[in-house]
């Protein structure tokens, strides 16, 4: 069983280019798959059932998985076997007729356009630190990309003569626009305040007041510490830029494809918890649309 799960694991990487995370968590999963079956003497995918599976699931219900975890269990599942069956190493898909629970989204806690501006205008700019957080603010809402992905972000990921950043997942890129007071925020850290504050060696556009990269946990205290001086941490969390950011843009025109497009959504489904004004268009989009371009 482990020889055809780690030739899965390598066609992942090799032949569909998922990312790290993504195949980690497939991994994962068959893993604890591989674990039930052999408890009920299973040792050969061959010999897989599908009431053998719906067990499974259904046990990680009764263990209280959360319907996402759930849901995300079925498609990996799914996937694996039939990767199994069209490489010919099992003679039919057991998996096909497994179902996923229904999966409830709630709709994002998101601060408002007038809370937002009080949050991104906190950073005191007198200071090489508020210069710099002024920036990081500014790009993550202007943006919608992640906190990980803003402290991985190098010099050359940014595009200053056109506006748009580059964001790498795993061996994946997009490209994502950025309006005028980001541009504003990052020019003036560029020039002021990164080339005293970061080691000679670093690449990346954003480091911590020793010159190294930042942490996550670093980052989410510099928001929270913002937010508490705004009167409102207690409804921030790492994802409130990014929610804000997709909630705002459609509030104000965007259509969901380009807001998919943006955030990196594989799953446009995944978008719609924000709601659903259409339009097209990414860069016109963007230059129509977000609050501060």
């Amino acid at each position: 069983m482990e020889n055809y799960l780690g030739q899965y694991i390598a066609y992942l990487q090799e032949e569909k280019k998922t990312s790290g995370n993504t195949t980690a968590a497939y991994k994962r999963d068959l893993d604890k798959l591989v674990f039930f079956l052999e408890e009920h003497g299973i040792t050969d995918w061959k010999k897989v059932s599908f009431t053998l599976l719906n067990s499974y699931i259904l046990e990680l219900e009764r263990n209280g998985a959360a319907s996402a975890t759930v849901s995300r269990n079925v498609s990996t599942i799914k996937s694996y076997f039939s990767y199994l069956f069209h490489m010919k190493l099992i003679d039919n898909e057991p998996s096909l007729n497994l179902k996923a629970p229904k999966i409830t989204r709630k709709v994002p806690e998101i601060l408002s356009i007038e809370e937002m501006d009080r949050l991104l205008d906190t950073p005191d700019l007198t200071t090489p630190k508020g210069i710099r957080d002024k920036a990081m603010l500014e790009l993550l809402y202007a943006t919608g990309i992640k906190v990980t992905e803003v402290i991985s972000l190098k010099v050359s990921d940014i595009n200053m003569a056109m506006n748009f950043i580059t964001c790498m997942d795993g061996k994946k890129g997009r490209m994502i626009p950025f309006g005028r007071p980001a541009a504003k925020a990052i020019s003036e850290y560029l020039t002021k305040v990164r080339p005293e504050m970061a080691a000679k060696d670093s690449d990346l556009l954003f480091v911590n007041c020793n010159g190294l990269g930042m942490s996550r946990q670093g980052f989410w205290k510099i928001i929270k510490g913002y937010g508490e001086i705004c009167g409102f941490a207690d409804r921030l969390t790492p994802h409130t830029f990014r929610h804000s950011f997709a909630a705002h843009m459609i509030l104000n025109g965007a259509d969901l494809k380009s807001v998919q497009e943006m955030l990196g959504h594989s799953d446009i489904s995944t978008t719609q918890v924000y709601t659903s004004f259409m339009n097209s268009g990414i860069n016109s989009v963007y230059a129509n649309t977000h609050p501060r371009k």
